[in-house]
């Protein structure tokens, strides 16, 4: 990366890149100086939340008033409202706060990217409900609870101190990963010194998320989303505009993976994500997991994509939204994801397909993928499979990237939105259940008839 390109990067960017580098140090002498044995729990919960109010005032100056306005307001809620209400109430009001930011943004930084406040504070919000909701989970029987709502179920009110020390942590403050309550409290008693350093794990996703940046920094100014809009572009074969479409669309995941990959890196170097309760490769990482490059760009279904984009706000739209509603859960999820990232057309216009994409999935793995059972046949299905979500993942996430309406119109039209009506009509028109003849070869496959 040239000189001349490193003078080009705004200057919110740079410091933001220089707290994630002072993240990664502050993270290594944490791990070392800070260990449980020579320091008290006090002092952690000292260190960590004083590097991380550190860290938002620099890069957020009077706006990082929101964060203490957000974490101040929900634990009057969690001291005062009862358990039935407290958690909805706690996500309502976080998602007012976050969407009341975005608001602002769009009104007064239109169209700009910018390093804003509502990174940290949909961070914050996220933690927050999880921990509301965790604490109205403690006065349920546990034959009402979930696997997970029973793992991370809080039995009293922290004290104030220890609310603001996790509000605050320096670990994800500002892309995150969000984390559970008793997930940081293990974090601070030292629960990760029972297991080995994970540093080389660490260092490897180091290295993949600066690629990833220098990938973006060096081919984001010459192939961004508006490069799809070209007169050239439009005009080409289709083939050739999926082709355009699939690259842009990757550079522009690249700044995405490198916000996460980095921040899951130093929660790892400063033991944050233990998990005594595993074993083997996901002992380190499970609880903190972003997401995984490689399983995003191979994936053969939109579920599979799903599964590891931004997995901490998967995991949250999870326990707060899906496993507490009865009806409609898919639906409210994919609503509430297009909201939570503001009031561009272009968020609505990408997540509100995907749902009816993954319904589709599920059909097809329903009703077309029994057919599929010798080794040749089942490798042939999931080729197309990748094909297919590479297309629909590419074709919606230009929206997001887009977010003007015309321009998104524009570019779609180029298509002859071919991908919205395939899923519509799949999704709408295909039947759920397995025909006879699927039933019939995945039966035979499973040995049930010789």
């Amino acid at each position: 990366m040239s000189l001349q390109m490193l003078d080009e990067v705004p200057f919110d960017q740079v410091i933001a890149l220089g707290c994630q580098g002072f993240s990664l140090l502050a993270a290594v002498i944490f791990y070392h100086f800070l260990h449980i044995k020579t320091s008290s729990v006090k002092a952690r919960h000292a260190v960590s939340v004083s590097i991380g109010v550190a860290i938002v005032i620099v890069c957020y100056g009077k706006e990082s008033l929101h964060l203490f306005a957000m974490s101040s307001i929900v634990y009057l809620f969690l001291l005062y409202l009862p358990s039935p209400v407290r958690g909805w109430t706690v996500l309502i009001a976080c998602i007012g706060h976050v969407l009341a930011v975005h608001l602002h943004a769009y009104t007064y930084h239109y169209m700009q990217y910018r390093v804003e406040v509502s990174n940290s504070l949909m961070v914050m919000a996220i933690k927050l409900t999880c921990a509301a909701f965790s604490l109205d989970d403690s006065a349920k029987l546990d034959s009402q609870m979930t696997t997970q709502q029973l793992k991370h179920q809080l039995k009293f009110l922290p004290s104030f101190y220890e609310y603001f020390c996790f509000s605050f942590c320096f670990l994800g403050v500002l892309f995150g990963p969000a984390y559970h309550f008793n997930d940081y409290i293990s974090f601070i008693k030292g629960a990760q010194y029972k297991s080995k350093w994970p540093a080389r794990k660490a260092l490897k996703m180091l290295l993949t998320s600066f690629m990833c940046l220098g990938l973006h920094y060096l081919l984001a100014d010459r192939y961004p989303a508006t490069y799809n809009l070209a007169p050239h572009v439009i005009s080409s074969p289709l083939l050739y505009k999926h082709m355009v479409l699939w690259l842009t669309m990757l550079i522009a995941r690249c700044k995405y993976y490198f916000c996460w990959l980095s921040s899951e890196a130093i929660c790892l170097l400063c033991g944050m994500g233990y998990d005594p309760m595993e074993v083997g490769e996901k002992e380190w990482g499970n609880t903190i997991f972003t997401v995984n490059p490689w399983r995003i760009e191979f994936a053969t279904s939109l579920k599979m994509f799903s599964d590891n984009w931004n997995v901490f706000t998967a995991r949250w739209l999870h326990f707060c939204i899906y496993e507490r509603v009865r009806r409609y859960g898919i639906l409210i999820v994919f609503i509430l994801s297009a909201t939570w990232h503001g009031f561009y057309p272009g968020y609505l216009i990408m997540f509100m397909p995907l749902g009816l994409g993954i319904v589709l999935g599920r059909k097809l793995r329903r009703t077309v993928r029994p057919l599929f059972q010798t080794p040749f046949s089942h490798r042939l299905y999931d080729v197309i499979t990748w094909f297919a979500t590479v297309i629909l993942i590419s074709f919606n996430s230009c929206a997001f990237e887009l977010r003007e309406w015309h321009l998104i119109y524009t570019l779609q039209r180029s298509f002859y939105f071919w991908p919205h009506l395939v899923v519509a009509a799949g999704a709408l028109g295909m039947p759920s259940r397995p025909s006879a003849i699927a039933t019939r070869k995945s039966t035979h496959s499973n040995g049930f008839h010789k």
